[in-house]
C-alpha cells in the first residue's frame, strides 16, 4: 500500500467536494465522505487508507461529483463551472 499517495488523493478529492456549489452536496460529503477537519492532518486520514475504507470514500467521491454536476457544479476562485456551462 502506498499510504502517502492515498493520503494525496484523499486531500485531492476533499479540497475538490469542499467546493461543491451546492451546500447539500458538501453536506453529502461531509455524511459520506471524508468529516469535517479530517482532512487537515495526514494522521486523521490515516483511518481512511485501508483498502475497503478507501474504495468506499473513492465511490462516495463519485457520488458527490455527480451530484455537484446534475446541480451547482464547481465553485472557485470566483467561477462557477456551471455558469460556464451554461455559456456555452
Amino acid at each position: 500500500m502506498n499510504k502517502q499517495g492515498r493520503i494525496a488523493m484523499l486531500k485531492a478529492m476533499d479540497l475538490i467536494a469542499r467546493s461543491c456549489n451546492n451546500e447539500n452536496c458538501i453536506d453529502l460529503w461531509l455524511t459520506i465522505g471524508i468529516a469535517d477537519g479530517d482532512a487537515e492532518e495526514d494522521r486523521e486520514l490515516d483511518f481512511y487508507t485501508n483498502d475497503d475504507t478507501f474504495a468506499e470514500i473513492m465511490n462516495s467521491f463519485l457520488v458527490t461529483m455527480k451530484q455537484a454536476q446534475k446541480d451547482g457544479g464547481l465553485y472557485c476562485d470566483g467561477v462557477c463551472s456551471e455558469n460556464a456551462e451554461k455559456d456555452e
